[in-house]
């Protein structure tokens, strides 16, 4: 899931994935990796949105990933 997440935030910022910082800076991503392990085995519905380098993100049960601008208005 943290790779999808990268990929996802590289190509909303149009920037390669080297260029991003480490989302260690934001997030457990062990826990993130584990929560929807956990998640998936359990059959539960679970949504996570946190922010990172200004984008909002948004990881889905079904794994669909949202990154917006931090800025951007909910609509």
């Amino acid at each position: 899931m943290v790779q999808a997440i990268v990929r996802a935030l590289s190509t909303t910022k149009g920037v390669p994935v080297t260029e991003l910082d480490s989302l260690y800076e934001s997030i457990n991503t062990e826990a993130v990796n584990s929560l929807f392990g956990h998640a998936e085995t359990r059959h539960t519905a679970i949504c996570l949105e946190f922010t990172h380098q200004d984008h909002t993100v948004t990881v889905t049960q079904s794994g669909a990933i949202y990154v917006r601008s931090s800025d951007d208005e909910y609509g």
